[in-house]
């Protein structure tokens, strides 16, 4: 398992982890985050380990696609920039620019 795709699905799950069922996010975090294995995930949930595979692949993929339509974490990411940029910069004008760009980024 690579650390960047861990670090990825960590985020979609922190962000749209409520949208799954409560068994699909038992399994990922049991992978992703304690990293079970998933013949140890199958004797917990009482499972096939083929069972917690298609779980664990169709839940990621879950949560892969509400982040494409609803784009949260690249909007995250956005703000987070134009905050650190604003928290570099001198010009009182300028950051009252930059914190309406914020504003109306999360409004959208």
């Amino acid at each position: 398992m690579k650390i960047e795709e861990t670090i990825q699905v960590c985020e979609l799950l922190d962000t749209y982890g409520a949208m799954l069922t409560e068994k699909q996010q038992q399994i990922v975090k049991d992978y992703y985050f304690c990293n079970t294995s998933l013949s140890e995930i199958a004797e917990i949930c009482g499972i096939t380990r083929q069972a917690v595979r298609d779980t664990l692949t169709r839940s990621v993929q879950t949560l892969r696609e509400y982040d494409k339509k609803l784009g949260t974490l690249s909007k995250i990411g956005k703000i987070v920039k134009e905050l650190e940029e604003l928290k570099s910069s001198e010009s009182s004008t300028m950051q009252k620019k930059k914190i309406q760009r914020i504003i109306d980024e999360i409004k959208e």
